[in-house]
């Protein structure tokens, strides 16, 4: 979607969301996967696993992050564009609402 509604070519070819949304999957994914061992890796008790079930809070926290700054990301190409600035507000809120 950013690649057809955005006019400067510094936006149109910026991967950096993209590259930070698959490093953070890889991550979290990873994380979450191999917290208690290898065996049984699905088994969480607290005693077997290396953090105690505290890495969840990482992830969240990064979670939230992103989604924030997704949401954030697109408000400035939204006001790039020739709508009416009624309909700039209403598209700018429901990106926005992600962040509630």
């Amino acid at each position: 979607m950013v690649e057809r509604i955005a006019f400067d070519q510094s936006t149109k070819k910026s991967n950096l969301p993209k590259i930070s949304i698959g490093i953070w999957v890889l991550f979290s994914v990873l994380t979450i996967a191999f917290q208690c061992g290898i065996p049984q890796p699905w088994v969480f008790t607290s005693a077997k696993c290396a953090a105690h079930g505290k890495l969840y809070y990482g992830v969240v926290g990064g979670d939230i992050v992103t989604d924030g700054v997704l949401a954030c990301y697109f408000i400035p190409i939204i006001w790039k564009l020739q709508m009416t600035c009624a309909l700039k507000i209403s598209v700018s809120f429901l990106f926005a609402l992600r962040l509630v």
